[in-house]
């Protein structure tokens, strides 16, 4: 019955080709942050005359095709053949830690891990793993706090808990934190538009989705560049 509904739904959507009263994004903390700035690039793109945009910020993978949300961005290709999607860039991610925390410890080496502690997150990316496989010998109870909130680990990071990995485009010089690797390379994380199928056949949806993708590749640009 449930299945039955929500096909109903997506009939009526597709046929009806109505603009909607609400869209829903769906998208990760790590991806929050960049969803304001949109704006910037494409005002258009959050109307307010009788459309209605609610943001989750979850790191649950939310099921689009039983409508649980219309839009995600994700860091992973989803694997629902029904999806659209697509591949609008990369979000660089660089190990960071407080000046005070640097000055008493160094930056990170592969040859100087003893003593160094590790901030992770709770939603998937494994930063003591990346570290890992770039040939740092940690062991896992370095890592001394996690957290699914990025404010939050930023915070701890502040405060001189350890280090953690933030996307380059979020950290500002006015923040006190600073570069904490000595060697290794900046991790590389895709960003994929992802679209229930039925927003291929509603003209705001559709517009909506192909201007987030134009303004997320821009922005994801501008911020390798930076």
């Amino acid at each position: 019955m449930q299945d039955a509904a929500v096909q109903l739904r997506n009939t009526v959507d597709v046929l009806g080709n109505h603009p909607p009263e609400r869209v829903r994004i769906t998208v990760s903390d790590l991806l929050a942050e960049l969803l304001p700035s949109l704006t910037e690039h494409a005002p258009e793109l959050f109307p307010t005359s009788g459309v209605s945009i609610d943001v989750l910020v979850t790191p649950t993978r939310l099921n689009l095709l039983e409508r649980e949300a219309d839009i995600a961005l994700r860091h992973v290709r989803p694997t629902q053949q029904e999806l659209i999607c697509r591949k609008v860039g990369i979000v660089r991610m660089s190990a960071y830690a407080a000046e005070g925390y640097l000055s008493e410890r160094g930056q990170l080496s592969r040859c100087a891990v003893a003593g160094h502690r590790i901030i992770e997150s709770l939603d998937g990316r494994d930063f003591l793993e990346v570290l890992k496989g770039q040939g740092f010998p940690l062991v896992d109870n370095q890592v001394v706090f996690r957290s699914d909130s990025l404010a939050c680990q930023k915070s701890a990071a502040k405060a001189g808990w350890g280090i953690d990995a933030f996307p380059e485009a979020g950290i500002h010089a006015s923040e006190g934190l600073l570069p904490a690797l000595s060697e290794g390379k900046p991790a590389e994380i895709p960003v994929w538009l992802v679209a229930r199928p039925e927003v291929r056949e509603n003209r705001t949806m559709r517009s909506l989705f192909e201007g987030i993708g134009r303004s997320m590749e821009r922005r994801l640009e501008e911020a390798l560049r930076a």
